[in-house]
């Protein structure tokens, strides 16, 4: 499968969990939580596949009054494994 010319490796390294997961979405160069995944299970396991694939999940952060920026994952490439 070729590469998209815009889309980053570590991004097609993450795509297929991305797919699985319509709480997600590829925004660039992080991967979007659109909305809370409910079931603590489903999310750690997805976390730990995205960590080792090389991303860390970054918590939502208030960014005022009642206004809050959602959770991602960043890609750090410290030992990622394809």
């Amino acid at each position: 499968m070729a590469h998209s010319p815009q889309q980053k490796p570590e991004i097609q390294l993450a795509e297929d969990i991305v797919k699985k997961h319509p709480e997600l979405s590829i925004e660039g160069n992080r991967i979007i939580m659109k909305q809370y995944i409910k079931d603590s299970d489903v999310f750690h396991k997805l976390k730990g596949e995205l960590e080792k694939k090389g991303w860390e999940y970054v918590a939502p952060k208030r960014i005022g009054e009642g206004k809050w920026e959602p959770g991602y994952f960043e890609f750090k490439d410290e030992g990622a494994k394809a």
